[in-house]
């Protein structure tokens, strides 16, 4: 995200010394003291923006620019969140995987056929639901934002 400090507020032209006071304008995306939107609010003059009352001239630079961050910034949520349900997944996995091999290999040759069964699906459903979930995060990966 983009730096508040040091920038100049567009309503009073004054430097922004703290980010606890100050904010990007929601509908521009221009930097702003909190104080000076409900002063901006009562002077709204035409062309302005209706928030913040930054000029028109500095407004539709910044909400593209504005709208181009938030834009980025979802898009990066989206596939890092994707990326944590696949690696995840892919643990579940193969710890499923191994449960299972290694349950079977123990117990193979004194195992009736409704244990087998048991350890069958003990060992095969953390392995779906492992590939449902590396398919989930796949998905969420290949979203556009």
């Amino acid at each position: 995200m983009a730096q508040l400090v040091g920038r100049m507020c567009v309503i009073c032209r004054e430097r922004i010394g703290n980010e606890i006071d100050s904010r990007f304008c929601p509908a521009c995306g221009s930097p702003v003291h909190t104080a000076c939107t409900s002063v901006a609010a009562l002077q709204k003059t035409e062309g302005a923006c209706p928030v913040c009352g930054a000029p028109a001239t500095e407004v539709a630079p910044r909400r593209e620019l504005a709208e181009q961050e938030a834009e980025w910034q979802a898009g990066g949520k989206q596939r890092r969140r994707g990326g944590w349900i696949m690696a995840a997944s892919v643990v579940f996995g193969l710890l499923g995987l191994m449960q299972f091999a290694f349950v079977n290999m123990r117990t193979l040759p004194a195992t009736d056929r409704h244990e087998a069964r048991g350890n069958v699906f003990n060992g095969l459903v953390p392995v779906a639901l492992g590939c449902a979930g590396f398919l989930l995060g796949l998905r969420q990966m290949s979203k556009k934002s």
